[in-house]
């Protein structure tokens, strides 16, 4: 008995030891893999970007070229061993174009129009200058460290509303009454206090709910991710509430918060930044779009066409070139992996990766065969969320400077009165006849140095919504060869374009020296859009939470770039080329998540070492 009494406390003490034994082990492990995963990810933090050609720094390609961002296309100047091919030379594609040359690779931009930048170009006509995309942008802390990415030298910006003291830099007109938007958080809310002092409390709940929805936007830099399961994951627990605000439009916020109707269209006042009515567009969204502007909205000094001017040198030095006046007509595609692109003349540049920029409405009903784009479910997904609104553009010319003309550095949005959803529908079904909706603004006056190139001359743009089938019966028809019918169409809608002008710019009256309205066909024939879209996708929440709005796609080799795949804007549109660099380069991975490989910041390690071997070189 008292033998089988030590020999089963024995049998215990070994267990015991054992078990001990192995719950150190476990832990030794666990502390070696902790210990292992520090020491890599902080090894990490100095790294590069992967697969970044050190030989390549210091190291510029100089082609001549006279002008780098009307460089007409010929199969001659396409470089040699490419790495990529960007179909659009807008802000996605340049800094998609940009990022890839700064890591040494070799891309080619292909351009459809016969200048580079997109919507961030500028033309000119009768010798004035004229921008159609970019109006003012907000946040330029944020967008400077993007730029400074893709340019050798800083873009300044011109503040709107510069001449007020609270810095203007938007006006609303609700009917009568029209309310101007300062810059400043502050001054911003205590503006509408002072105007709507029985909604105090309201304001208060809406600016918190602001900023709970701007939290959210952790989803976005998890579009790189894959597989799309794990994206989902990260996407539940960075952005809990992305889906919550996504799922709630603006609308049932505003009416949830306020009983004033007035006060309800001068905070949904800029959806047109968006280009979707409060009742369809996405809380997450219109709370992103406020904060964009609550330190200002700014302009680009040189104009909006100074980003081409300064990224497309990025791109060249590296051994790449943007090629403009010839269009993609065909993404090829083999055993399900992208070779090149066919040129609308016919050539043929082979090439293993393709980024489109053209938009998922362009890119998959005409860059590639449509039975493509059918299976891997972009059709269906083409049939629940619509092509944003399409416009009308009316470009205007003055004799005499701003200050001359007394025009301001601000943005007027005009509205025909208050209930904003019945007013809208009502001009949209009848266009030439009810109250117009219209967004007025001069780039020339918001652009500190216009007068250093066109002295004595002033530019304004006159924006407003419209259908494109108003205009389908001369869809077929060549740009400017559209008929006497089409240009007097076009002339009404400019006079009454003119008389929502003259309200707010009575001294404009008889000056106008030039004059040019643009439809949704000229954005066809211009952007290569197919309905006349002004931006591309609608950002709707069937949009925001699709899982085929990536930079990657299931065909190999071939990405995604642009406002489709992020959201809509020129800051979002280069926002995009970030990610889709980044997924080029095979970021986004488990393993980049483990060991803490993380794009951004290997992006900036790779910035400082490329500032240091210029300095060497110079």
């Amino acid at each position: 008995f008292v033998f089988l009494s030590l020999n089963q406390r024995k049998k215990k003490r070994i267990k015991r030891r054992r078990k001990m034994e192995y719950l150190l082990s476990c832990g030794g492990a666990v502390l070696a893999l902790v210990l292992f995963l520090f020491i890599v990810r902080k090894t990490n933090k100095s790294s590069l970007p992967r697969g970044v050609r050190k030989s390549n720094f210091g190291v510029t390609h100089s082609p001549k070229i006279e002008n780098m961002t009307r460089d007409r296309y010929s199969l001659k100047k396409v470089p040699e061993d490419l790495d990529c091919i960007v179909i659009g030379s807008g802000p996605s594609g340049l800094a998609t174009a940009a990022i890839l040359a700064r890591v040494g690779q070799k891309v080619l931009v292909l351009e459809q129009h016969y200048v580079a930048g997109g919507t961030t170009h500028v033309f000119e006509e009768h010798g004035y200058e004229f921008e159609p995309g970019v109006h003012y942008i907000g946040n330029t802390v944020s967008m400077n460290k993007r730029l400074s990415v893709l340019t050798d030298e800083p873009i300044e910006w011109s503040q709107c509303g510069r001449e007020t003291e609270r810095k203007v830099y938007d006006r609303i007109a609700v009917g009568d009454q029209v309310f101007e938007i300062p810059t400043g958080t502050e001054e911003y809310f205590g503006s509408l206090k002072e105007k709507f002092p029985e909604e105090s409390e309201g304001l208060d709940s809406y600016r918190h709910m602001i900023e709970q929805a701007n939290k959210t936007f952790g989803w976005l830099p998890l579009r790189v991710v894959r597989p799309m399961w794990l994206q989902k994951f990260l996407q539940k627990m960075i952005a809990p509430g992305f889906v919550k605000f996504t799922n709630t439009t603006t609308q049932e916020v505003l009416d949830s918060l306020f009983k004033n109707e007035t006060l309800k269209t001068v905070l949904a006042g800029e959806w047109g930044d968006i280009g979707i009515l409060p009742s369809e567009l996405p809380f997450s969204m219109h709370a992103g779009l406020m904060k964009h502007y609550y330190e200002g909205g700014y302009y680009p000094k040189g104009g909006p066409g100074i980003f081409a001017d300064k990224i497309v040198p990025t791109i060249v030095k590296a051994g790449g070139r943007v090629l403009v006046t010839k269009g993609v007509e065909e993404i090829l595609v083999a055993d399900g992996k992208t070779i090149g692109v066919r040129m609308e003349n016919g050539d043929v540049i082979k090439c293993p990766k393709v980024v489109s920029t053209a938009g998922i409405t362009t890119t998959f009903n005409k860059l590639l065969p449509k039975e493509i784009g059918m299976s891997l479910g972009y059709k269906e997904l083409m049939n629940t969320v619509r092509s944003t609104s399409q416009h009308l553009y009316l470009f205007l010319g003055f004799n005499g400077t701003a200050e001359e003309l007394d025009i301001k550095t601000d943005n007027i949005w005009v509205y025909p009165g208050a209930d904003l959803e019945t007013s809208m529908g009502a001009y949209i079904e009848d266009p030439l006849n009810k109250p117009m909706m219209a967004f007025i603004a001069s780039g020339s006056a918001k652009d500190e140095d216009f007068q250093k190139r066109y002295p004595g001359k002033t530019t304004m743009m006159i924006i407003s919504v419209i259908n494109e089938s108003f205009f389908e019966q001369w869809e077929d028809e060549r740009c400017d060869h559209r008929g006497e019918e089409y240009e007097a169409l076009k002339k009404k809608l400019a006079d009454r374009l003119l008389k929502v002008l003259y309200r707010f710019y009575p001294q404009l009256e008889g000056k106008v020296d030039y004059q040019n309205l643009g439809t949704p066909l000229t954005t066809n024939y211009y952007l290569g859009r197919l309905r006349g879209e002004s931006y591309g996708l609608d950002e709707t929440a069937n949009k925001l939470t699709s899982d085929l709005l990536t930079p990657w796609t299931a065909i190999k080799g071939l990405y995604l770039s642009g406002q489709d795949i992020t959201t809509v804007g020129v800051s979002s549109a280069f926002s995009s080329g970030f990610l889709t660099a980044a997924s080029i380069l095979g970021y986004g991975t488990i393993s980049d998540i483990v060991f803490g490989r993380d794009f951004g910041r290997e992006l900036g390690n790779m910035m400082k070492q490329h500032k240091k071997s210029q300095k060497k070189v110079a």
